[in-house]
C-alpha cells in the first residue's frame, strides 16, 4: 500500500496522541507516543481500503508530489476565509500555521515564504499580523486588493485537509496545541510564559517535527 500522510497531534483530553489520515474519513488512531499513533493509524488505512475494496468504493490517491505556484501567506489567508464561516483573526494565525507547517513536514517545501515568530499565545506571521491588526474577526475583504491566486492540486488539498482537521477547533485549543509542540518551544527557549518575543521558528525545526518519521 502506498503510504498516506498523517497528522499527528497531542491530544490532553485523552492523554495520548492522535494520527489521522485527513484523506480517508474515519481513520484515527491514539498511541502513546507519535510513533506508536502513526503504526496504528496505518493499520487501520489497510483495513480501511480492505473494506473499500470489498465495497467496491472509490479509494482516495494518497498526496506524493507537492507542485508549488509560489503563493503569499495573504494569498493562503484569503482562500482559508473563502471556505470558512467567520473566525477570528488569532485562529486564522493559527491555521496558517498549520498550512504550513504540514506542507513543510509532508514535502519539506514551503507553502508561502513568510515567516511566522513565536509570540507568547501561538505562531504568528508579523506580516500579516500587520495587516488585520485591531480586527477581531477576520473576513475575505482584508484581501480584497490581492487578486484570486490560481493554487495547485496539490496546495488545495493540503490547505482543505488542514482546514478539516483543525477547521472546527478554536483558536485556543490551536494555539495551546502549538504550546506543545518542539518549534514554537525551541523558538521561546528561556523566555518567561507571557514574555513577548519576536524570534524566528525555523523551518527545518518544522520539518523535523511535523515529518513525524513520514517519509
Amino acid at each position: 500500500m502506498k503510504k498516506y500522510k498523517s497528522i499527528v497531534y497531542w491530544s490532553e483530553e485523552d492523554k495520548c496522541y492522535l494520527a489521522e489520515i485527513p484523506l480517508l474519513p474515519g481513520c484515527i488512531a491514539d498511541g502513546k507516543t507519535k510513533e506508536e499513533a502513526i503504526q496504528n493509524v496505518n493499520v487501520i488505512a489497510d483495513e480501511w481500503i480492505e473494506t473499500a475494496n470489498a465495497l467496491n468504493r472509490e479509494i482516495p490517491k494518497p498526496l506524493q508530489t507537492f507542485d508549488s505556484t509560489s503563493p503569499s501567506i495573504e494569498d493562503v489567508a484569503k482562500y482559508v476565509l473563502q471556505k470558512t464561516d467567520a473566525i477570528t483573526t488569532k485562529k486564522l494565525e493559527k491555521l496558517l500555521y498549520y498550512c504550513q507547517a504540514w506542507t513543510l513536514g509532508w514535502f519539506k517545501k514551503e507553502l508561502f515564504p513568510q515567516e511566522f515568530q513565536a509570540w507568547a499565545y501561538g505562531p504568528v506571521c508579523k506580516s500579516l499580523f500587520d495587516q488585520h491588526r485591531g480586527n477581531y474577526i477576520a473576513n475575505p475583504s482584508m484581501f480584497s486588493h490581492i487578486g484570486e491566486h490560481e493554487f495547485s492540486v496539490s496546495e488545495k488539498m493540503v490547505i482543505d485537509l488542514v482546514l478539516k482537521v483543525y477547521g472546527d477547533k478554536d483558536a485556543d485549543f490551536l494555539g495551546n496545541l502549538t504550546h506543545l509542540e518542539y518549534p514554537w518551544n525551541k523558538a521561546r527557549k528561556g523566555l518567561s510564559k507571557e514574555e513577548k518575543s519576536n524570534r524566528i521558528i525555523e523551518k527545518d525545526w518544522m520539518i523535523d517535527f511535523y515529518s513525524q518519521g513520514q517519509d
